[in-house]
């Protein structure tokens, strides 16, 4: 289906949904081992704001053994179940021997905002998850380095405040991280130059997936040169020799039809 969609044969009925673009993306990204992406995606996973700045995932997770992109195996898994606090989308379990393993819990949003409230807000319950991830199925091995990611389409900060106002105690606000769609995009494209062949294939599809759903970052106008020149006079509907005389019409120029999504 990623294939299909970047070559324009998507169907319309999943263009908004979380789960479907989940499992295209990370299904793929899921080939591309730790030394290649991860360091340039987990870079643009942030904390808070705060006096000394925004803190980092590939930040947290150096501090406390190697660097992601030192780890030499990872594991991806979708919608692992905690009997208690419910499914989040992605688990990122990386390993490297001699050094204490990396989980990264990936909560994905597309167009909606998180769901629940108070002690049932979705990300409280997914940073308790955190403090029991022997519960998980698959299971996990013990006491590893464990952080929280919440992947949306636009600035989720306020939503984060939020969920750490509902912290208590037994949660801590440091691992929860925030990140967007168009930093994977970024991400993926920084990765590509020396990556292995199918990395390579990876990163530029998943480049190209996020591309065709406008999720990413304003880059300039671009050129369509299928379209005509537009002379001076051409469409211009004040003069000032007269008022308003309506509108002029371009032969050659064919009609334009656009499409816009809005996030709420």
């Amino acid at each position: 289906m990623l294939l299909a969609e970047i070559h324009g044969h998507g169907i319309g009925e999943v263009e908004r949904n979380e789960d479907y673009l989940t499992s295209a993306v990370f299904g793929h990204l899921r080939y591309v081992p730790p030394g290649i992406f991860w360091e340039e995606f987990f870079l643009r996973a942030k904390g808070l704001p705060g006096e000394e700045g925004e803190g980092t995932l590939a930040g947290y997770i150096a501090k406390r053994g190697p660097r992601i992109s030192e780890f030499s195996t990872l594991e991806v898994h979708f919608w692992s179940s905690h009997p208690r606090f419910g499914q989040p989308d992605v688990l990122l379990h990386f390993v490297k021997a001699g050094a204490r393993p990396v989980v990264v819990l990936i909560e994905v949003k597309l167009w909606s905002e998180k769901s629940g409230t108070g002690e049932d807000d979705q990300l409280v319950r997914y940073l308790r998850v955190l403090n029991d991830l022997s519960a998980l199925v698959p299971s996990l091995p013990k006491n590893p380095t464990a952080a929280l990611v919440y992947l949306t389409p636009r600035e989720s900060v306020e939503e984060i405040r939020s969920t750490l106002a509902c912290c208590k105690a037994d949660v801590d606000p440091g691992l929860l991280f925030r990140v967007q769609w168009q930093d994977l995009l970024v991400a993926a494209n920084r990765a590509r130059p020396g990556a292995d062949r199918v990395s390579e294939l990876v990163l530029r599809d998943t480049s190209l997936l996020l591309g065709r759903r406008g999720l990413e970052y304003f880059n300039g106008f671009g050129e369509e040169p299928s379209l005509p020149f537009l002379g001076m006079d051409d469409g211009l509907f004040y003069r000032s020799e007269g008022l308003f005389e309506g509108f002029t019409q371009v032969e050659g120029l064919e009609f334009i039809r656009t499409r816009g999504f809005y996030g709420g």
